[in-house]
């Protein structure tokens, strides 16, 4: 069964995410770019330094636009640690995403706009040592997020067995948000002021 929050119970399941997704977007636009620049240094700084991130051999991420957090410092980091870097594919035809190898510089705007890797890059296929950050508007604290509604990720986890991060600002981290359950929560969720492991908790 589909989980509303107290505050959206007279809401159908898609109505109460497009409210969040709205909401959530515009909250997180007005944050100014000089407090948003140290935000992201604090991100970048907590994720690197996870054992999980450090142990992993490949990190799946994505080119951060539209006011997501600035990741690149993390993808740079893990590029001079000798770390793979993949980056997502969508395939809008079957609403599918493979992740493909490829260096920042490699990447050119393609499927909505987003920056991805060209379309012969090798297809990520071994998962077993992965960290893979997600993207998302605003997260919950058991690692729910709204995202943008395509579903991409949400089908793409429910096979990937590796490390998963949602890094978010700690204003964007929520008591619980609408899901139901297709939703895949995050292992980790890292914010300015920490991490937090959902699955963890008692």
């Amino acid at each position: 069964m589909p989980f509303l929050p107290t505050e959206y119970r007279e809401l159908s399941l898609a109505e109460a995410k497009q409210i969040c997704r709205r909401r959530y977007r515009e909250q997180r636009r007005s944050i100014d770019s000089d407090t948003r620049i140290l935000l992201d240094r604090s991100l970048c700084e907590n994720t690197i330094a996870l054992p999980s991130f450090r142990e992993a051999d490949t990190v799946l991420a994505f080119y951060p636009v539209s006011g997501e957090p600035n990741i690149l410092p993390i993808l740079e980091r893990a590029a001079q640690m000798g770390k793979k870097l993949a980056f997502p594919v969508c395939d809008p035809r079957n609403a599918t995403m493979t992740f493909r190898l490829a260096s920042i510089a490699e990447l050119s705007p393609s499927t909505y706009g987003i920056p991805e890797p060209p379309q012969n890059a090798p297809v990520v296929t071994d998962f077993s040592n992965c960290f893979c950050i997600v993207p998302g508007i605003v997260f919950d604290q058991n690692g729910f997020r709204i995202g943008y509604g395509k579903g991409y990720y949400d089908r793409f986890l429910e096979h990937f067995r590796g490390v998963t991060a949602g890094l978010v600002y700690h204003e964007l981290l929520v008591d619980s948000l609408p899901h139901e359950p297709t939703d895949i929560n995050v292992s980790i969720i890292i914010t300015e002021r920490g991490v937090l492991f959902p699955n963890e908790k008692n």
